[in-house]
Formats: structure tokens, C-alpha cells, sequence
């Protein structure tokens, strides 16, 4: 290869031309015989400056920049685009006429805007018909504004100052894309560009392996080049991708051979087993997410999702806190709702059954609609097709015999001229009847096929009202019946709750009686009571021998009103507490009230509290001065 010719490759390479598309398809390379000139050229980017290139190229050891000193850094716009359009449009006397007729920025599908200092990508959005774009050689910092490029298939964004791969989820259809030179260190936000079979991300700032890990899920890749980058750099790096990349076919630009890629798998048998187990791994749940997926979209178009599971009866209970509380009272409660539920998802199978029976017959009615308009709109082009095609025939024949007529008019005299004329307006007007009687036909098979179209339309609106009519009385049949195992249900709760309350309040006084937490009250005011009324027994018990000796006096005024001034301060106390604490079990409690001393301060335990309460009970209880007042009543 000449000197001119290898200035004309290096210009055009970078020029916004991949080297390995310029490669393979400009010069017809095949990727193996490509590495030796790849590397001729990419060493060139090393010099300060090269023999016989053109003065518009400068070099240096870290980048390539070309000199556009009247360029300022800027956005795309419209006069851009339009000015590239013109540029690389057609040439000639096609090109006169494109501007012309005026080329709509819709219907170009490629554009190349390199070399112009671009810092922002804008203004693309209407070129929604775009197949290739080449951006290489600017300044762009960021991926952006290319969501409505879903056509496009090539994107070049080589040589410039991007740090993060993004916003290429839209582009889909995507097949090449190319990011050399740049400031990118993860591969990251392409999982959607399925389709991507060339990927450049050479001399960019990639350190980690796992990046090649990433790319395993690109089946469709076949060329890759990471080179340049610091990952690439180290030892056996090449055997990493050819064992972890099966699908890869080239990589930097020079074929994997089959040998090559056996030594490679050799060497990561282990890694390589253990990441395929837990890919296999991660593609069943996918599947199973992605059937479930499809299973609850069939169900909704059933409109019975969530009916194949509890979640109906779950939802029941969800928010009612008091019902789920009750359930706590005993096993009864329990053994009711495990009843209940049975009973409610034997009617929730029955109401899914229905819903996909009835869904098969409405899709069924559907493929039967369609099948009936399908059919109705191929015998009506059949028709109109055969009805053009009689037009034609008949149209070639009046033509052919007003040609020939017309052959013969200049050697015939005025009087066959005359009739010449007569036979033309004859062919004439025959064609004009048949025409008109053409448009006839078609008309009339127009509306035919608009009023079967109406029919079928009516009788298929007629079918499904019936159909979903049917689909809801048996659906509302079936939540009457809930609603009557629900009642039935709240009413055996209710017997049971009455039931269980009946019992809690005869054991009132048993100190090992078990209360739910659940059915505990916010204050626990009936608890405290109940530690009152504890206490209050063990002090009559202790005060047992004394009372004996006075039992003769129950009735006396005296104690009377020591026991009503005894209530009442129990009272008192009691409304001063905290009683916000009580333990799940109603057990004898460590702490009952706090009742104050006569001295000052108040009392710490149970115990301490009933023996000031015998000793304010017992205060005035002197038996002479009862035997006086006695005495003095009688």
C-alpha cells in the first residue's frame, strides 16, 4: 500500500469512519487480514506529526484533536442538520431536484455531524426515520435526546469526552454501536439493546472484568474491542473474553479461533462452571417471573387475578384489626375460620373456573368475529379486484380501437373520415357507460361489504353482552353466597365470643387466668380492677383472726363508713395511676397501685399496699369504743 493511500485510510478513519467498518467494507478486508493495518494505523496516533497527511490532522500522545479555530463549542440545531443534509445528499442533477422538491428531515436515515465541536446532542427527535448516525469527533459529555431514534441501528459516538453510557434504552434495534475513545469505566444501561452485534469501547477507562461478565447476556455480539483500556492490560486478558464470551466471534478485530477458545475455557473450567450454575439459575426464576407474568395477564383479561390463590380471603381480614383480635380468643375462633376459609375458597375455585370458562368463550366469539370480517373483506376485494379487472380488459380494447382508427384517419376522405369519428365516440361513450357501471359495481360492493360489517358487528355485540350478562349473574350468584358464609360466620364468632366472655368473667378471680394481648384493652382499666380486687382478698385474709373478734359488728355504722371512706380512696388512687403496663398473662402482679402513705410517700409492691390498706381498714376498729356506742343505740 502506497504512502497516499495509507493518509487517505488514516483520514478517513478518523473522519467519523470505524476502523473496522471501513475495514471490512470499504476496502473488503476480511477481520483476520485486518490487525496488521489496525495496528499500523493506531500506532500513527502515537507520532507528534506525520509525513504527507493533511495539515487539518494534529497528533498527539493521548488524543487526536482536529483545529477549528472558527468553531465554538455547541448544540445540534436545525440549521446543522440541515446543512449536513445538503452536504450529503444527493449529487447532480438529483440533488437539484431534492432541493427542489425540499428533503424532509423525517425521511433521512443517515447522517454523519462530525468534527464540529458538538457539546450537546439535540434536535434529533424528528428524524425518527434514522438508521445511522455518526456523532465522532466532537466534545459531547453526555448521552442524551436520542429516545425517538427507534430505527436506528449504527451510532457512532467515537472520540469524544463521554463518562457514562446512558439513555440508550430506547434504541433497541440497535446493531452497532461504537464508543472508542472516551472516559467511560463501566459498561453499564444497555440491557435492552439485544440486538447489538458490534460493540467498540476501546481507550476509555474500563478497569474491572466483570464488564465482560455483563456482556455474557449479548447473544447476538460477534466483534468486540476493549483494547486500550486498563483491564485490557493485564495478563491473559484475551483468554478472559474468549472463555467468558462463547457467542464472540472476533475481538480486536482478529478472529477467535477454536483452539484458542478451548485453552481459555480450560483455564476458567472452575469460574466458568460456577457462573453458568448460577446464570441457569437466574434464567429459571426469569422464566417462572416471566410465565407468572403472562399467567396474571391472562387472568386479568379473565378479570379473575388473584382468585387462584387466598388473596381474596387474606384481603377479608386485612384491615379489620378488631375481627383478627377475636380470632385470638381461643382454638374455637381458629378452628371457625379455618372452616370458613375452606368454605370461601371452594366458592373463590368455583368463581375462577367460571371466569376462564367464560374468557375461552369470549375468545372463541372474538376468533369468530374476526374470522367473519376477514372473510367478508377478502370477497369483497376478490370482487373489486375481478371488477378492475374487467375495467382494464375493456379499457385496453376501446384504447386498441380507437389506435387503430386513428391509424387510417389521414387516408381516408371527409365522408370515412366522418364515420371514423362516429366508430371513436362510439368506443368513447362506451367507455365512459362502462366506467360508469364499473364505479357501480364497486360502490355497490362497498356497501354490501359495509352492511355485513354492520351486522356482524351487531350480532358480535349482541353475543358478548350476553356473554359477560351470564359471566356476572354467576358471579354475583357466588357473592351471595359469600356473603352468607360470612354472616353465618360473624354469627358463630359472636356466639363464641359471648361464650368466652361469659367464662373470663366467672374466673375473674383466678390469678392464672390467660388474657390474648390482643384483647387487652387500650387503658387496661378492667386489669387494674382486677389487681385491686387481688390485693383487697389477700389483706382480708391476713386480717382474718382479727376480724373474728368483731364480726358481731359488720353491721355497725362505724365500719360502715370506715369501708365507704376505704372505697372511695381506692377510687381515687386508682384514677391517678398509670395503667397503660400490664403483662400478657393476668397473673398476681409485682406492682398494683400506688397508694400514698400517711407519712408521705407511697407504697412499692402489692403487699405493702394491703397492709396499708388492713391498717387504714382496721384503724378505728376498737371494740370498746363500739361496745359504747352499742350500748348507747340500745
Amino acid at each position: 500500500m502506497g504512502e497516499s493511500t495509507l493518509s487517505d485510510v488514516f483520514l478517513d478513519v478518523y473522519a467519523g469512519v470505524s476502523i473496522q467498518l471501513y475495514l471490512w467494507k470499504s476496502l473488503g478486508l476480511h477481520p483476520f487480514c485486518t490487525s496488521t493495518l489496525i495496528k499500523l494505523v493506531e500506532s500513527m496516533t502515537q507520532l507528534s506529526s506525520v509525513k504527507g497527511l493533511d495539515s487539518r490532522v494534529r497528533l498527539d500522545s493521548t488524543q487526536m484533536s482536529i483545529i477549528h479555530d472558527s468553531l465554538e463549542p455547541g448544540v445540534i440545531d436545525n440549521a446543522m442538520i440541515l446543512k449536513a443534509m445538503d452536504e450529503q445528499g444527493p449529487k447532480g442533477e438529483a440533488g437539484r431536484l431534492a432541493k427542489e422538491e425540499g428533503r424532509s428531515m423525517e425521511e433521512v436515515d443517515k447522517i454523519r455531524l462530525e468534527f464540529l465541536n458538538i457539546l450537546k446532542i439535540d434536535h434529533l427527535w424528528i428524524m425518527t426515520s434514522l438508521v445511522k448516525l455518526q456523532l465522532g469527533n466532537n466534545i459531547i459529555e453526555k448521552i442524551e435526546n436520542l429516545e425517538m431514534l427507534v430505527n436506528l441501528r449504527e451510532l457512532d459516538l467515537s472520540f469524544n469526552n463521554i463518562e457514562k453510557i446512558e439513555n440508550l434504552e430506547a434504541l433497541v434495534k440497535l446493531e452497532i454501536l461504537l464508543l472508542f475513545e472516551n472516559r467511560i469505566s463501566v459498561i453499564e444501561n444497555i440491557t435492552t439493546l439485544t440486538k447489538m452485534m458490534i460493540f467498540s469501547i476501546g481507550n476509555n477507562k474500563i478497569d474491572s472484568w466483570d464488564n465482560v461478565i455483563y456482556l455474557r447476556q449479548f447473544s447476538a455480539l460477534k466483534s468486540l474491542n476493549m483494547a486500550g483500556n486498563p483491564c485490557a492490560e493485564k495478563l491473559n486478558f484475551r483468554s478472559y473474553v474468549c472463555a467468558f464470551l462463547p457467542n464472540l466471534t472476533y475481538y480486536e478485530y482478529k478472529m477467535i479461533t477454536l483452539t484458542e477458545r478451548n485453552d481459555a475455557c480450560q483455564e476458567y473450567s472452575s469460574s466458568l462452571e460456577k457462573l453458568e450454575e448460577r446464570e441457569a439459575k437466574e434464567t429459571q426464576e426469569k422464566e417462572e417471573q416471566e410465565k407468572a407474568k403472562k399467567e396474571l395477564e391472562y387472568h386479568m383479561e379473565a378479570y379473575v387475578e388473584g382468585l387462584d390463590t387466598d388473596e381474596l380471603f387474606i384481603t377479608m381480614f386485612k384491615d379489620d384489626k378488631e375481627g383478627l383480635a377475636l380470632l385470638e380468643m381461643n382454638d374455637d375462633a381458629k378452628d371457625l375460620q379455618k372452616i370458613f376459609r375452606e368454605q370461601m375458597m371452594e366458592v373463590i375455585e368455583q368463581l375462577f373456573s367460571i371466569g376462564l370458562r367464560q374468557h375461552k368463550v369470549r375468545e372463541e366469539e372474538m376468533t369468530l368475529f374476526r374470522a367473519c370480517v376477514n372473510k367478508a373483506k377478502e370477497e369483497n376485494r376478490l370482487n373489486s379486484q375481478h371488477l378492475m379487472e374487467e375495467f382494464l380488459v375493456k379499457k385496453a380494447g376501446v384504447f386498441h380501437n380507437i389506435h387503430e382508427l386513428a391509424k387510417t384517419v389521414e387516408d381516408q376522405d371527409e365522408e370515412d373520415l366522418s364515420r371514423q369519428i362516429d366508430e371513436m365516440q362510439k368506443h368513447t361513450d362506451s367507455y365512459h357507460e362502462f366506467c360508469q357501471k364499473t364505479w357501480y359495481d364497486l360502490m355497490e360492493a362497498e356497501l354490501t361489504l359495509f352492511e355485513q360489517l354492520e351486522e356482524t358487528n351487531g350480532n358480535f355485540e349482541r353475543n358478548l353482552n350476553d356473554l359477560v350478562g351470564s359471566f356476572i349473574e354467576q358471579a354475583q350468584s357466588l357473592f351471595t353466597h359469600i356473603r352468607n358464609l360470612e354472616q353465618n360466620f360473624s354469627e358463630q364468632l359472636n356466639e363464641c365470643a359471648t361464650h368466652y366472655l361469659t367464662n373470663l368473667n366467672v374466673r375473674l378471680e383466678d390469678r392464672n387466668l390467660n388474657v390474648p394481648l390482643e384483647l387487652i384493652p387500650g387503658d387496661n382499666i378492667n386489669l387494674k380492677v382486677k389487681e385491686l380486687m387481688w390485693a383487697l382478698q389477700a389483706a382480708m385474709r391476713k386480717a382474718s383472726l382479727v376480724m373474728k373478734e368483731v364480726t358481731r359488728c359488720v353491721g355497725n355504722r362505724l365500719w360502715n363508713e370506715q369501708l365507704q371512706k376505704l372505697c372511695e380512696r381506692i377510687e381515687e388512687e386508682c384514677m391517678g395511676c398509670n395503667l397503660s403496663d400490664c403483662s400478657r398473662e393476668n397473673q398476681t402482679p409485682a406492682v398494683i397501685s400506688t397508694l400514698k402513705k400517711p407519712e408521705g410517700g407511697m407504697t412499692t409492691c402489692w403487699e405493702e399496699s394491703a397492709r396499708l390498706l388492713m391498717d387504714v381498714f382496721l384503724l378505728d376498729d376498737n371494740l370498746e369504743d363500739w361496745d359504747e356506742e352499742n350500748e348507747r343505740e340500745m
